[in-house]
């Protein structure tokens, strides 16, 4: 008996660990795309200060179109990390609920519509 209480304690241990573990994860890749996209929003102000720049001197020479073709190009390259590290994200998050198992604490689904009629009940009870 009390070693059955162990194994389920050790267990329960595990899966905590590893729902920690996963949680860490995938807090670190979310924070690797909010990097990410700092990073974008500065690349794009950059841009804009270009263009801009380009717009008032009516003046778009060679050496300001590759700078502005460098920032683009890093702009992509930049979408496309925060694009795999969302899916990573996601695949985390999916193996994270497929792990999920329904315990006795949840309740179920009609249990709040039971609670409001207690309220009313108790209501009704309290005004006589």
């Amino acid at each position: 008996m009390m070693d059955e209480f162990w194994e389920k304690i050790k267990k329960g241990a595990q899966e905590a660990s590893e729902k920690a573990a996963q949680f860490g994860k995938t807090a670190k890749i979310k924070a690797e795309i909010a990097s990410l996209s700092s990073s974008r929003r500065g690349k794009f102000v950059e841009l804009g200060e270009k263009i801009y720049s380009l717009y008032r001197k009516e003046n778009l020479s060679e050496k300001t179109k590759t700078k502005v073709r460098d920032i683009l190009e890093i702009l992509d390259g930049i979408e496309k990390e925060v694009e795999e590290k969302t899916k990573q994200v996601e695949s985390l998050m999916k193996k994270k609920n497929m792990g999920k198992k329904k315990t006795t604490l949840e309740k179920p689904k009609d249990v709040g519509k039971a609670t409001k009629k207690k309220k009313e009940t108790k209501k009704r009870g309290k005004k006589k």
